[in-house]
């Protein structure tokens, strides 16, 4: 079964049904993580593919932050999925809940980009 990975350093698993898309909460897992290394560690170890991904830019609530943000998870995500081919669905959706509209933007554009790479073949 296919689940929704949520990234977010300071939100709880009770404040995602906020952030994630109507008809995915009730449907699907959810899985939150709060860093980009527990967000790694989870899609490495995945039994299921992620059928939705939703986004937070600054990642600053976890001592393990690095300096590391969700433009960087994006990034490493889509390398990952490019070489696995068996970490997102093909139609996966994601959403960006960031409070920072560069980052929110930059997520965006990568992940579209991907969304219709992934998409056409």
């Amino acid at each position: 079964m296919s689940y929704i990975l949520v990234l977010d350093d300071t939100r709880s698993i009770g404040d995602v049904k906020f952030i994630t898309p109507a008809p995915f909460e009730s449907l699907l897992p959810i899985v939150l993580v709060k860093d980009f290394k527990e967000g790694q560690l989870h899609m490495i170890g995945a039994l299921s593919l992620c059928a939705h991904v939703c986004f937070d830019h600054f990642l600053f609530g976890s001592p393990n932050h690095m300096d590391m943000t969700g433009l960087d998870f994006a990034h490493w995500l889509v390398h990952y999925d490019e070489r696995r081919k068996e970490v997102l669905t093909k139609d996966f959706t994601f959403s960006v809940h960031s409070s920072d509209p560069e980052g929110a933007k930059a997520i965006n554009e990568k992940m579209e980009f991907y969304q219709t790479l992934k998409r056409s073949h």
